[in-house]
């Protein structure tokens, strides 16, 4: 089968989950942040495409899939629907295609948001789950891995089956804190540290302005939306719980960007739902542990604030501040992931390769 593979591919992590899903589910949905390469990826397992952000005809496909959703799906299969939450009723149409045509891997859908529901509990939103036809697999920004710099030597999984490794990172402390700088978004790949900043910082500046405000048809203060993106980043690293964070966002009493505690879960659940903030749920080794049900979540975030503006100021805060430094993953940069950080964000927490 060839697909729409764009050129010189770098092969992910998640192409193999997806694989393996489109083998079990009639349709896949590759779920994650802007910019974080889901397009590119879902092309490689499609042979026939449809965006719903294409502008031609001003923005006749989504025009048209609002009208009659059916239409979006016609076309060679594996067929790739893009940015399918702008239409949520193509939901609906996928799964009742996978109804009627019983095989397997006919849809991959990509989408950078998820739909709410409001006061009309039908409006805007898919009336169905879409369990046992439609999966979804997240996916985030590039991991140090994909891009080369981690060889992946050692494996989690390989070391709970009791495997030993004798594995020296060959990165210093500064070129990792420049890695973590630079993130992992794939239109940074090859370019300078302060190149790949300012992509941190455009998407960053795209979530405060934009993104948060249409995801929904809300109008929210950017103001204390930056202010709660930056107690996240202040709180990166720790198991600060949301009254921290509010305590955080509040400031004086009379301060007009205060946040109160409906405002801050209001504004959680946006971020949540544009993937800018991701809950790691509690977890034991024990498959009987209480932990996993009674410990909360843990809060990850991507915000590029949570690291210096420059990285020169980073390495310098590096020499002054050491616990700045431990912020940093403390596993070997030639591990496949992290063990015990349980807080990170989008540049930082998919460094590693998961197995």
């Amino acid at each position: 089968m060839e697909t729409l593979k764009i050129p010189n591919y770098i092969p992910r992590i998640a192409d193999k989950t997806i694989a393996e899903n489109m083998e079990a589910f009639g349709a896949v949905v590759i779920e994650g942040p802007k910019w974080c390469g889901k397009t590119s990826t879902a092309k490689n397992h499609a042979v026939s495409e449809i965006s719903m952000a294409d502008p031609l005809g001003d923005f006749q496909n989504r025009r048209l899939a609002e009208l009659e959703p059916a239409i979006a799906l016609e076309g060679a299969r594996p067929r790739l629907i893009d940015e399918w939450q702008d239409v949520p009723k193509l939901w609906d149409a996928v799964r009742f295609e996978c109804d009627r045509a019983t095989e397997k891997g006919q849809f991959v859908l990509t989408g950078s948001s998820t739909p709410r529901r409001k006061q009309n509990p039908h409006a805007n939103r898919p009336r169905h789950s879409g369990a046992g036809r439609i999966v979804r697999v997240p996916m985030s920004t590039m991991t140090q891995y994909e891009l080369g710099q981690s060889n992946g030597k050692v494996s989690l999984r390989g070391l709970f089956e009791g495997e030993r490794y004798a594995s020296v990172s060959q990165l210093s402390l500064e070129r990792i804190a420049e890695l973590v700088v630079a993130g992992g978004w794939p239109d940074a790949i090859g370019s300078p540290t302060a190149k790949a900043v300012r992509i941190a910082k455009g998407y960053l500046q795209a979530v405060i302005n934009e993104d948060i405000h249409e995801v929904d048809g809300v109008e929210r203060d950017r103001e204390k939306v930056r202010r709660l993106i930056v107690s996240l980043a202040r709180n990166e690293a720790t198991l600060a719980t949301g009254k921290t964070i509010l305590k955080d966002t509040q400031g004086r009493a009379e301060d007009a960007a205060a946040i109160t505690a409906p405002t801050m879960s209001d504004y959680l659940d946006a971020l949540r739902r544009i993937y800018f903030v991701q809950d790691i749920p509690a977890w034991a080794p024990e498959l009987r542990s209480s932990a996993k049900i009674r410990s909360a979540a843990i809060r990850p975030w991507p915000p590029p604030r949570s690291v210096p503006r420059r990285q020169s100021s980073w390495a310098t805060s590096r020499r002054s501040d050491f616990s700045l430094s431990r912020s940093l993953p403390t596993t070997s940069s030639s591990t496949r992931r992290p063990w015990g950080l349980r807080y990170t964000t989008i540049m930082m927490r998919p460094i590693w390769k998961r197995t």
